[in-house]
């Protein structure tokens, strides 16, 4: 399904349903040992917001969290949420990103490196349970991050995806999802199961070269707080081609969410694509009451 410059914009429900956005842009900074994202769900008048910074080389993660009224018939071509701005250029390609909190501020540039990729073209589709459609990108990220007074300049790979419809939470049984990036190449993976049912989606970018993924033969090494520490992945696409994943966590973000039942926790890691090093985030959604069973 090809994604029109309409996608890279608000969706707006007709009279009478409910749908929402949800933006979403990443990095992670091996040399400074942090991962930083912001996360921006947009639904009707109102969008919240989640920015974090996080990793062994800040100690306990700062993140900064709220939400704003927005006036009738925001677009995302210039989208003020209290301290966030959003303004997007080329559709499908360029966004700029302003952030200002009481503690962390983030001003940058993210240039798509390839064309956006829907998850809808995935060989097995997209659940409905989890959005209309969601496409995934990897870029450039160039501008400023500033935490608690410390300033880093950003030059860097990143990574943004951009989902629209409602999402039921309470579906998915456990998802894994991942972005790695090393030299030109990257390559995003989402394993999801939901009322017994396996799935997969994502894609192997070489350059501008993007391959749809078929399966991925996967695991996850948990500590016995099920933060993740690692992924031992093979990506097999389209082709038949088979791409080693290999991820190693140096922070883990935690997201609870009792209203939706659902926990989501990030991690920000080295990277190797077959071999060559690199940076990316490794995330896994659980079940709250779930992992209060594990965990127990």
């Amino acid at each position: 399904m090809a994604l029109s410059p309409a996608d890279d914009r608000r969706h707006l429900a007709a009279p009478g349903l409910r749908t929402r956005d949800s933006l979403f842009w990443q990095a992670a900074l091996p040399e400074e040992r942090l991962g930083v994202q912001l996360y921006l769900p947009i639904g009707g008048r109102r969008a919240g917001w989640n920015l974090a910074v996080w990793g062994d080389g800040i100690g306990e993660p700062v993140q900064q969290v709220g939400s704003a009224e927005l006036p009738e018939g925001a677009d995302l071509d210039d989208l003020a949420a209290g301290g966030i701005r959003v303004r997007h250029g080329d559709p499908l390609r360029a966004v700029t990103i302003d952030a200002e909190t009481d503690r962390v501020q983030l001003h940058a540039e993210f240039t798509g490196r390839h064309a956006a990729y829907s998850y809808r073209d995935s060989p097995g589709g997209l659940p409905e349970w989890f959005a209309v459609d969601r496409f995934e990108q990897t870029g450039r990220l160039t501008g400023s991050l500033r935490v608690d007074g410390r300033e880093l300049r950003l030059d860097t790979i990143g990574h943004r995806d951009h989902s629209w419809g409602r999402r039921d939470w309470r579906m998915p049984q456990h998802w894994t999802w991942f972005v790695a990036y090393a030299g030109d190449r990257s390559v995003n993976g989402w394993i999801w199961i939901a009322a017994g049912t396996w799935g997969f989606a994502g894609y192997v970018a070489d350059g501008e070269t993007v391959t749809a993924v078929d399966r991925i033969e996967h695991r996850v090494r948990f500590d016995d707080q099920y933060d993740q520490r690692s992924l031992d992945a093979t990506v097999v696409d389209v082709t038949g081609r088979r791409t080693r994943i290999e991820m190693e966590s140096f922070g883990v973000l935690r997201l609870p969410d009792e209203r939706s039942g659902s926990e989501v926790r990030e991690a920000a890691c080295l990277a190797r694509i077959d071999g060559v090093e690199g940076a990316g985030q490794l995330e896994c959604e659980w079940p709250i009451e779930y992992l209060r069973h594990l965990t127990a």
